[in-house]
């Protein structure tokens, strides 16, 4: 039974990153979904990338790149509590999924991510890296569908760098 679960967990998990991966994300973020369109609470959800990420691998070389998404994924986990998802979304972008809550948490909690970086330094092969984020976050209840809240969470996350990086664009989601 032990070696089961074992297996079961490391096929949850992203390599690289040790986070969870994208198919348990999304089977996570979906049960959230029906969950809060039965009126069972909100759910929000947040996609993080490190900012100028092509200049960053370019500077510390593509043999480090592991390194510098270990660096990245371990520093949004510790950013937030236990009670999140945190998941490899994409190559170099994370999710998190905030289940139970609502808009002005996940704001908060976005801000959280956001300072986490500040300060903080990734080793990166030879480099010592300081990096920035850009996240976007859509939240809200019965009124968005699982392909809504990623479409908009990745609308805010592009508007955010858009904006000039290092920055949140999180919201509340529409009905």
């Amino acid at each position: 039974a032990d070696v089961a679960r074992e297996l079961d967990e490391l096929r949850q998990r992203d390599q690289v990153t040790g986070l969870f991966n994208r198919q348990h994300f999304l089977g996570e973020l979906e049960g959230a979904v029906s969950a809060a369109a039965q009126g069972r609470g909100d759910q929000s959800l947040l996609l993080i990338e490190p900012d100028n990420y092509s200049t960053l691998l370019a500077d510390i070389g593509l043999a480090h790149t592991d390194e510098l998404l270990r660096g990245f994924g371990e520093r949004v986990r510790m950013s937030l509590d236990d009670s999140v998802v945190v998941a490899r979304f994409s190559d170099h972008g994370v999710a998190v999924l905030l289940d139970g809550c609502d808009y002005p948490n996940s704001e908060d909690r976005a801000h959280k991510v956001l300072e986490g970086f500040r300060n903080h330094i990734i080793e990166a092969g030879d480099r010592s890296l300081n990096l920035t984020v850009s996240i976007g976050g859509a939240g809200g209840g019965a009124g968005q569908g699982l392909a809504g809240l990623l479409k908009l969470a990745d609308q805010r996350l592009y508007e955010a760098k858009r904006q000039g990086r290092n920055r949140t664009f999180v919201s509340e989601a529409a009905a």
